[in-house]
């Protein structure tokens, strides 16, 4: 959906604030969870490049991705897997992230996606571990990246 059609669909949706009411609070004592969940959606469905929402390494803040790079490797984005040692991870997929760097010699022993060879993925900057690349001759590449070891900027 475009700017312009999202500024008429807001338009659409929201009534015109009169600023004396802005003033005096009446109409926010108005919204109802519904109206408030109506204009988060809308705000939400805008796409402004500058305001795309960064993920970035937790130890140096380095960039490494964002949001807009999330992808689903069967059926979801979000994975909590358990490796051989018995640590958990929570994992997002991201389909780039170009602010990390993945080492090592690719493997599919104890891959989390059947078909998939991994590797370690790094924070190009400091070094701090943030996942796996994983890699397949008949699928698309994609990062398993460790959500705890990134924040949002």
């Amino acid at each position: 959906m475009s700017y312009n059609n999202n500024l008429a669909l807001t338009d659409s949706v929201l009534p015109r604030i009169h600023h004396s009411n802005v003033e005096s609070g009446w109409y926010f004592q108005r919204l109802t969870t519904t109206s408030v969940e109506t204009i988060q959606s809308l705000l939400d469905q805008l796409n402004f490049p500058q305001e795309k929402r960064k993920l970035a390494c937790k130890t140096c803040r380095h960039l490494i991705t964002t949001q807009d790079h999330k992808i689903e490797i069967n059926g979801h984005h979000h994975h909590r897997f358990t490796n051989p040692s018995g640590i958990t991870f929570e994992i997002g997929c991201f389909a780039s992230a170009t602010g990390g760097t993945h080492r090592g010699m690719p493997t599919l022993e104890f891959t989390w996606f059947s078909g998939y060879s991994w590797n370690l993925a790094h924070c190009a900057n400091c070094l701090t571990h943030l996942g796996w690349f994983y890699q397949a001759s008949q699928a698309e590449n994609f990062y398993g990246l460790i959500l705890a070891n990134l924040i949002e900027t």
